[in-house]
């Protein structure tokens, strides 16, 4: 019984490190590319350079990672949650039966 309270406590202290890393991932993505687009937008030449480069490199693959990262914290239930499959599947059998009634 003691094993199992220890091993709870390993696996949410784990799970709590996990997310922490995440929230920890998307500050460094947020906070670095707040800076490269004041960098870029300072200057008027760098600013017409700046979504050539700048947004397909570190916005396109760091939202990537970014996104990529969240699922592997949070698993896919980021987008479905669970028991969402059934309750669409319910849901539609229901508006389909209502619809057939009122015809």
């Amino acid at each position: 019984m003691e094993i199992d309270i220890h091993r709870k406590i390993a696996k949410a202290e784990k799970r709590a490190r996990q997310i922490k890393i995440f929230y920890t991932h998307l500050l460094a993505y947020v906070s670095i590319n707040t800076a490269l687009v004041i960098y870029y937008f300072a200057d008027d030449y760098l600013a017409a350079q700046f979504w050539q480069t700048t947004f397909s490199i570190t916005l396109g693959l760091g939202s990537l990672g970014v996104v990529s990262h969240a699922i592997a914290v949070y698993g896919q239930t980021i987008f479905f949650p669970k028991g969402w499959e059934q309750r669409k599947i319910k849901q539609l059998i229901e508006k389909n039966s209502n619809n057939k009634s009122n015809i």
